[in-house]
């Protein structure tokens, strides 16, 4: 009988099953057996190789359309950084006195509050009024002068999409902590005004 000829175990029955629906080319050697056994237990199995067949090429079609996508992604967001890039670039030579690629505090400010730059940000989702308030973590004193490249970079990390990191959290720890520094100061200043009245 065919059940025992091609279906005598389960593993057997499922080795069978898997290449047959996997390879069609392999389907020929059974579809005669297959046929002339049953006609019931031919129309199963070939709706057995039908749905194999379908599962596999959703499995594939899917997988090309998660690939497009992340192409897709990676080129929007590299398009993306280059439009920011040489609108940034433009505006350093714009606001860069004296030409050295250096950023400065003023020069900073110069540049994030012209409207071309504001509206390119705004299109990389990056907040004008939050990269102000990082202005003095980038520049602790108006003579701290950083290089444009690493100004860039600082910049792109603040887009709205970005995932936290260990990096970011670090950062986050020292703006805390020289905010806590920068409001001692102060107290420290007010104690000082009001003891010596």
């Amino acid at each position: 009988a065919l059940e025992e000829e091609l279906f005598p175990s389960i593993l057997r029955s499922m080795a069978i099953l898997l290449i047959t629906s996997t390879a069609p080319d392999l389907l020929g050697l059974l579809t005669e057996d297959i046929g002339g056994s049953s006609i019931a237990f031919a129309i199963v199995y070939y709706l057995f190789v039908m749905l194999v067949t379908f599962t596999v090429l959703n499995l594939l079609v899917g997988v090309l359309v998660n690939v497009v996508s992340v192409v897709a992604t990676v080129e929007r967001e590299t398009q993306q950084l280059q439009m920011i890039r040489q609108d940034l670039t433009r505006t350093v030579f714009e606001v860069d006195d004296d030409e050295d690629q250096m950023i400065s505090k003023k020069e900073f400010s110069q540049m994030i509050t012209k409207e071309r730059i504001v509206n390119t940000l705004a299109e990389a989702n990056i907040d004008c009024v939050d990269l102000m308030d990082f202005r003095e973590i980038l520049f602790p004193d108006d003579e701290t002068r950083i290089p444009f490249r690493e100004m860039l970079n600082f910049i792109m990390s603040l887009r709205g999409g970005n995932t936290a990191t260990v990096r970011d959290v670090v950062a986050m720890r020292r703006i805390v902590l020289l905010e806590i520094e920068r409001l001692h100061r102060e107290m420290d200043q007010a104690r000082a005004r009001t003891g010596s009245h």
